[in-house]
């Protein structure tokens, strides 16, 4: 978090370290349900409510409350689905002031509709995108058929696991990597010839 803090406040990253998807939905849409859904998985997860202010030469993480993800349907042509979701998905996040998770829904037809969800790497990767889009699914059924969630609280939350980290690496590990990579790339050249 701290190096992609560091490249966005280089100004060079534009929507570079954006993570995006775009989920084509066919048949009834009950929209409440999946806004309800979203709105679930930004309140479990805190990582998703995460500002990043600067402090310094550095930052501190500010998780806000949880706030509803209410969806609106946009209609739109197949071409202005494509434009708008490629829009979304480049749009770069102020990680001061912005919400890092954003959520669109584009409708082609009653019954088929392109959910747009972009988020910024510092608060997740490809890996936790498919964990999103996995518990959002499962929450939508559930609330579309009247039901609570079905998922269980989440034991740690993501900042927890970054003080864990960064007491690891303050401790001996850090020494030990830095030997480690200190003795493989001992006589490595210091610099690198290629033609320009």
């Amino acid at each position: 978090q701290e190096r992609l803090w560091f490249v966005e406040q280089l100004g060079l990253a534009g929507g570079t370290y954006n993570i995006s998807a775009a989920v084509r939905l066919v048949g009834r849409l009950d929209v409440t349900a999946l806004s309800t859904a979203l709105s679930e998985v930004v309140r479990r997860h805190e990582v998703l409510r995460t500002r990043f202010v600067p402090q310094g030469d550095s930052a501190v993480q500010r998780i806000d409350p949880p706030w509803p993800l209410a969806l609106e349907p946009v209609a739109v042509s197949a071409d202005e689905a494509r434009q708008r979701a490629e829009r979304i998905m480049q749009q770069p996040f102020d990680l001061r002031h912005d919400r890092l998770l954003r959520a669109a829904l584009l409708g082609l037809a009653p019954d088929d509709h392109v959910l747009v969800l972009s988020m910024h790497h510092v608060v997740s990767d490809g890996w936790s995108l498919g964990v999103l889009v996995g518990e959002v699914e499962r929450l939508y059924a559930a609330f579309a058929a009247g039901q609570p969630s079905q998922l269980a609280a989440l034991p740690i939350q993501y900042a927890d696991y970054a003080v864990w980290q960064r007491r690891w690496l303050a401790e001996a590990a850090l020494q030990r990597q830095l030997c480690y990579w200190t003795q493989q790339l001992a006589g490595a050249p210091a610099g690198l010839e290629l033609a320009t």
